[in-house]
């Protein structure tokens, strides 16, 4: 089966896929792009060891978030702070084996971190209203009040906050961004993180046109920067190559010189760590086959 077989399977959520898969590099491909305890739960009836083993890591992630996550509802309640899920709530039966990004408001931020504290997690401010808490046990928390990149802010609190919902976390009752929200916010990391597009990724933007970017925001350098990403690596055409998709190196430094080489909210240092960044992350897994941002699994 070619990479453009299983990711059109993948992508229009057909079971088609299910035909007994041994191969270790068949199930690399899928954990590398999201997809593989989604897969397996869905597919597998009678699994054999490296599926199982795919299920039962998976769902030691999730039982971990779904735990951090409870925490996290507990204190934010008892505490009167308004906390959403931000670009985590899983849009198909996914494990969340990342950190828990949450959006809470300005005023509540540091008293967030203070009862995070208090609970025992090692808190700390990496960039302004922006936080990460670790315990042993728990997912990583990383809580913002705004959306931002190396310190530019792309999406004020106003603009998150009319851009929540409820949804259920294993009957857990959260608010969470928006799957558009998220879609536009993860794509703008392909670019500014930088990082690249997963097949999860693809899935979930999938029919996503301009008209939900500019429902979204006005702001005409988000409407460009989706629009680029776009036609770079979400058309039809890309469902036939490996995935993940990285931006093409001429097409990455044209960007790179009209949105990094000058802006203002990032330092010299950090304008040319951005640059070499995209390539380590490219080319180790080019090279390599190892992505920089993969959880172990297998």
């Amino acid at each position: 089966m070619s990479f453009g077989d299983v990711n059109k399977l993948v992508i229009n959520d057909k079971d088609g896929l299910a035909t007994k898969q041994n191969s270790e590099v068949f199930y690399r491909y899928l954990l590398s792009n999201n997809v593989a305890y989604n897969y397996c739960k869905r597919n597998i009836v009678d699994p054999n060891p490296l599926e199982e083993k795919i299920v039962a890591v998976g769902e030691r992630f999730n039982n971990s978030y779904k735990m951090t996550l409870s925490l996290i509802k507990d204190a934010c309640e008892n505490n009167n702070i308004d906390f959403a899920l931000f670009k985590t709530y899983k849009y198909i039966n996914e494990a969340v084996d990342g950190d828990i990004d949450l959006v809470v408001k300005e005023k509540d931020f540091n008293n967030f971190l203070g009862i995070m504290k208090g609970l025992g997690f090692e808190c700390q401010e990496d960039e302004p209203l922006k936080g990460r808490c670790e315990k042993e046990g728990y997912s990583k928390i990383e809580p913002r009040a705004t959306v931002s990149y190396h310190g530019m802010e792309v999406f004020n609190e106003p603009e998150i906050w009319k851009n929540v919902h409820e949804v259920s976390v294993d009957g857990l009752s959260v608010l969470s961004t928006t799957k558009e929200f998220d879609s536009i916010c993860l794509l703008l990391n392909v670019l500014y993180g930088p990082k690249y597009v997963s097949l999860y990724l693809f899935r979930l933007t999938k029919g996503m046109g301009s008209e939900v970017v500019k429902g979204l925001t006005d702001k005409v350098e988000i409407s460009e920067d989706i629009n680029f990403i776009s036609q770079e690596l979400l058309d039809q055409e890309s469902l036939k190559k490996k995935f993940p998709l990285f931006l093409d190196n001429t097409s990455f430094i044209i960007w790179w010189l009209k949105r990094i080489l000058f802006n203002g909210s990032f330092t010299l240092k950090e304008r040319f760590k951005h640059l070499v960044f995209f390539y380590y992350i490219k080319y180790k897994y080019i090279l390599f086959n190892k992505l920089h941002f993969e959880h172990k699994w297998i």
